[in-house]
This record gives C-alpha cells, sequence and structure tokens, in this order.
C-alpha cells in the first residue's frame, strides 16, 4: 500500500442503477472502488476477522445526517465461494 498521499477527507460518486437496487439484483449498497484514494476515507476493517463492519455517519448537502454500515465482504477466505471481494456500504431507507 502507499502511504505517499493523504488521507481523503470528502468523497463523492454517481450512484449506479445497482447501488440503488433498482436492477433488482440480490445485492443491496454502495459499491465502493478499490481505489486507495477513495478507501482512505473509511476507517481500517481487519482482514483476519470474516465480514468486518464498523457503522459511520454521513452529512448531506442539506446536513440531513444518513447512518451507514461500511462492510468488507472477505467470505473468500473463510471458505466461502465468492470470487473478489469487495467492499459496500448499506442504510436502512
Amino acid at each position: 500500500m502507499n502511504h505517499n498521499f493523504q488521507k481523503t477527507s470528502i468523497i463523492s460518486k454517481v450512484l449506479s442503477a445497482n447501488d440503488t437496487g433498482e436492477t433488482g439484483g440480490h445485492q443491496a449498497g454502495i459499491l465502493i472502488p478499490k481505489s486507495e484514494i477513495i478507501l482512505s476515507f473509511f476507517p481500517k476493517l481487519s482482514s483476519a476477522k470474516k465480514n468486518p463492519r464498523v457503522s459511520i455517519k454521513f452529512y448531506d448537502n442539506y446536513d440531513k445526517e444518513w447512518q451507514f454500515n461500511f462492510i468488507y465482504y472477505n467470505n473468500k477466505f473463510f471458505g466461502g465461494t465468492q470470487t473478489n471481494p469487495y467492499d459496500r456500504i448499506y442504510t436502512s431507507l
């Protein structure tokens, strides 16, 4: 991991149809791109624990607070069939 950049303090993403659940797929939540710069915004999650997660708060442009769970799906490393671990954030709307 390259540590020659500052920790990111703000992020934005245009949500895809899959991110919002419009595609009807079984996955829910916002996929987080696997970019070191973007991931530096989020708390570190331990890969030694199955599907580690942390609760985080976001504020939109109207100062509305949103509570999300940031989850690293790493079933692959614990006998699961998932082939590509990924990070997602979820909320109850």
